[in-house]
């Protein structure tokens, strides 16, 4: 399970100096762990940024759309339209649009905008939830990209890049909090003017169309050290205070009618499960005469319908895996398996799982996968009064000292 942590350093004193006084003149696991890239991520959102394109940079319903246009519009009913700015002077945007919260999920909307002549930084802060600083958490192949993070960067704007963004960021927040009808939402970016050309990043499979960025760290760049050269010049900053009305139904199941499963010589035993609109979650354990048959023949498992079909727009999937012994000595498999994506639940009575192939077609393009239903283990959500709530939060070590 994911845990909300207590937050990352605060913001950098030189730095917040600085930006006060320009403004005033004018802020080891042990199981081998895999990550399961699938290129039907990357066709989906680049079939998002057709639909969005045009998509005005404040006030827009990008995830909402989204949803919808991908046959999730159970999900799109849980988004609330924010549309909180911090104002446009200096042709300088930053809006917070749309957000929803479930299970321990809080996902919102960001979009930034900058004048459109000239080269561009953001030092983008992490968003803080009645003062305390939101737990990043990627969902799909995309980083973070926030200044004041271990490894700080800054998005990048103008020039070769484009001049407006918009992008999904996920959080892990403690499911207590969506009791409360009075949170408070705070996000605060600086804008700076730089003509010198970072070398830049971007997301593997970003949702919507993120920003790309600079990785200061990894490139030996400090802002002060560029400020103090005349190489970059702060123009203005944003805040956005917005509140959060989070008390509302949710849909959360965390276990399965069935826990043991024999295929071909083969017992299946499913230690946790945890399904919402937002992933899936699994642990199993693999044993018996035909499991190293069975996990020669599964290099790869996926959640899918009855049908033999994704679960919902799929954002990304992880999964570890390890040999073990059982009490009685004998070998067995520990498989944990996290899928992220935004599910439509009202009719979904059973989630599969099943050994999965991605084909591509005579042009390498990615087809729809196809998952082997003969192997698939049938599994029933339901929701356990009886199972303990999520252990309490742990508590994050502070990273190094930025800037």
């Amino acid at each position: 399970m994911k845990r909300w942590n207590d937050p990352f350093p605060a913001t950098p004193e030189r730095f917040h100096l600085r930006v006060e006084a320009t403004l005033g003149s004018l802020e080891e696991r042990t199981m081998k762990e895999r990550h399961i890239i699938k290129r039907t991520v990357i066709l989906v959102a680049a079939a998002l940024l057709t639909l969005t394109a045009l998509a005005a940079v404040v006030g827009n319903t990008r995830l909402k759309d989204a949803l919808n246009a991908n046959g999730a519009g159970e999900v799109a009913e849980l988004v609330t339209a924010l549309h909180a700015d911090g104002g446009s002077a200096e042709g300088f945007t930053l809006s917070l649009d749309e957000y929803f919260w479930e299970d321990d999920d809080l996902y919102m909307t960001c979009s930034v905008a900058v004048p459109p002549e000239g080269r561009y930084m953001v030092a983008l802060y992490t968003p803080t939830l009645n003062g305390v600083a939101l737990r990043y958490e990627a969902r799909g192949w995309v980083s973070p990209k926030f200044y004041d993070q271990e490894s700080p960067a800054v998005l990048l704007y103008g020039g070769e890049h484009p001049d407006h963004s918009t992008e999904l960021l996920t959080f892990s927040v403690d499911p207590a909090l969506r009791q409360r009808h009075d949170h408070q939402l705070r996000l605060r970016a600086v804008l700076l003017k730089c003509e010198a050309a970072l070398p830049w990043l971007t997301d593997f499979g970003g949702l919507l169309d993120p920003p790309r960025y600079a990785s200061l760290k990894a490139a030996g760049i400090s802002l002060d050290a560029l400020i103090e050269a005349g190489q970059a010049e702060i123009v203005a900053q944003r805040t956005i205070d917005a509140p959060l009305d989070t008390a509302s139904e949710q849909t959360v199941y965390n276990d399965v009618a069935e826990h043991d499963f024999y295929i071909r010589d083969t017992r299946f035993h499913v230690d946790g499960f945890r399904l919402s609109h937002t992933g899936v979650e699994l642990r199993l354990t693999v044993s018996g005469d035909g499991m190293e048959q069975w996990a020669d023949g599964s290099t790869q498992l996926g959640f899918c319908t009855r049908e033999g079909r994704e679960l919902g727009l799929m954002l990304s999937a992880e999964d570890s895996s390890g040999r073990i012994a059982l009490a009685d000595g004998s070998p067995a498999y520990a498989l944990s398996l996290n899928t992220h994506a935004l599910i439509p639940l009202k009719d979904l009575e059973v989630v599969l799982l099943a050994p999965v192939t991605y084909p591509e077609d005579a042009q390498g393009r990615q087809l729809s996968p196809v998952y082997d239903l003969d192997r698939a283990l049938v599994l029933t959500p339901v929701f356990n009064e009886a199972l303990p709530a999520p252990a309490a939060p742990g508590v994050e070590e502070e990273g190094e000292k930025l800037c």
